[in-house]
């Protein structure tokens, strides 16, 4: 059985995570489908725009520490680094990630995070990075 905290992570759970990557999912056309000639791009179909108001919807339902806690994770497993040992990396995006992840006026917040195709990937990656993390390291304390 999965362990329903994601080391590392002291406001998001594993369910909270993964239920913003199954809505971030249900944004994208099915498997195998046609990018024919006349298939509108991706962000404009109203299948998109109605599943996209449906995550924006559960991003804003999120704390301040939670939204840093996903940015960070976004971050991490998008592969974003500031430092080259995995500890200190996340850490450090942590870090960073309080400083900015609530700040609309430079462009961050829920719309950033929103904004990102590949954010279901991300949270899974990030999510198995920092259990690996965990089993690697042993137990870290938060940045904060």
């Amino acid at each position: 059985m999965t362990h329903p905290t994601i080391p590392h992570l002291a406001h998001l759970k594993r369910d909270d995570v993964e239920r913003i990557a199954e809505l971030a999912e249900k944004r994208l056309p099915p498997e195998g489908a046609s990018a024919g000639v006349h298939t509108p791009p991706l962000l404009t179909t109203p299948a998109y725009q109605r599943a996209n108001a449906v995550l924006q919807a559960r991003l804003d339902e999120l704390s301040d520490e939670q939204l840093v806690e996903l940015t960070a994770l976004m971050w991490f497993g998008r592969g974003d680094a500031f430092a080259l040992d995995a500890r200190d990396n996340w850490r450090a995006l942590l870090a960073h990630a309080g400083r900015v992840a609530t700040r609309k006026d430079i462009g961050y917040g829920t719309p950033y995070i929103a904004r990102k195709i590949q954010l279901a990937d991300f949270l899974r990656v990030g999510t198995a990075r920092l259990d690996g993390l965990q089993a690697k390291c042993g137990m870290l304390r938060t940045a904060r």
